[in-house]
């Protein structure tokens, strides 16, 4: 090869070389976010403007028919590590969806996990991750903001960075009357050094014959199991309590079965807008904790899928270890 050819070929490999990098921007669409294992801040958060025209013209899961998004994604993730981990979650003031593509090109879609808050969580492979967020509504509108995270206690609502009304939104948006001033058992008032100490409220962990119940881990926390519409009990605390505790007693068998969690769960519902749940384990459904404040107390007390009914009692006290 004369010198002229050579310099000829080397000037066309070098306006390949600049053209590539150039051309793999192009293809990508939108801006690339490296994402590795142990990331921080977690969760990490995306802004952007969900819009779309049409549904993906995409054969399966179905879930992807869910929701009008854009041509190209919303957001490129680069995963330089394998994620044992990840969920994806986007909120916003409108309905939105989403639909991900993973590296490996299998497309992963959400509609309302939590509540209407669509999430995509499991384990990645390293590679490229085409994230579109879309609306259920053509040419409709909305601002979202989209959360990656390792925690799988991290959850729209209550651990995402957000308030209380925030949980109480998702709540309200999943079918829980968050608003309820009674339930659908006993309810009662109490005020600091009440007596007789500890006092029951009788009630049955069934759902009403026409609910389906309502999965509590929608929530996030330690929430679990599935709870009626309506709070099981409401309880009115008049003064501020230095301690105060709730737990569930059941009627048909004087304590749970030996080293088994019981088939209950317990979600209150604090005044100032936060839900906090029970971990059950083999040492009974309890809660409890310093400094209530005054207000309505809103309680379900849940049961686990495929549990049959249980009647209890809900044991409410002052004391430390009063059980």
């Amino acid at each position: 090869m004369n010198r002229a050819a050579r310099g000829a070929r080397a000037a066309c490999l070098l306006a390949l070389v600049a053209l590539a990098p150039r051309a793999a921007r192009a293809q990508e669409g939108a801006e690339a976010t490296v994402v590795r294992t142990g990331f921080v801040p977690d969760p990490m958060v995306l802004h952007g403007t969900a819009s779309g025209a049409a549904p993906l013209s995409i054969p399966e899961p179905a879930e992807c028919a869910q929701g009008f998004f854009a041509d190209a994604p919303s957001h490129v993730l680069v995963l330089e590590t394998r994620m044992g981990f990840l969920r994806l979650y986007a909120t916003g003031p409108g309905d939105l969806a989403l639909a991900v593509r993973d590296a490996e090109g299998f497309w992963h879609c959400s509609d309302d996990r939590f509540g209407r808050h669509p999430s995509v969580e499991r384990t990645w492979a390293r590679g490229r991750v085409e994230v579109y967020v879309g609306t259920h509504a053509a040419g409709e509108r909305s601002d979202y903001q989209l959360r990656l995270t390792e925690m799988r206690s991290m959850r729209p609502g209550v651990a995402d960075g957000g308030d209380a009304g925030d949980e109480r939104d998702l709540a309200r948006d999943a079918g829980i009357l968050v608003d309820a001033q009674s339930g659908r058992f006993d309810g009662i008032r109490l005020r600091r050094g009440f007596l007789p100490d500890p006092r029951y409220l009788a009630g049955d962990a069934a759902l009403p014959a026409e609910e389906e119940g309502i999965d509590a881990g929608v929530l996030g926390g330690e929430c679990h199991g599935l709870v009626s519409h309506a709070p099981s009990h409401t309880v009115e605390l008049l003064d501020e309590l230095d301690f105060f505790q709730l737990y569930v007693v059941p009627l048909d068998a004087p304590r749970w079965p030996s080293g088994r969690s019981p088939p209950l769960s317990l979600v209150v519902l604090f005044p100032d807008g936060t839900f906090v749940c029970d971990a059950a384990n083999t040492e009974g459904l309890e809660l409890s904790r310093a400094r209530w404040q005054p207000g309505l107390f809103r309680v379900w007390v849940g049961l686990e899928p495929g549990q049959d009914p249980v009647r209890y009692r809900l044991g409410l006290s002052e004391i430390r270890r009063v059980r």
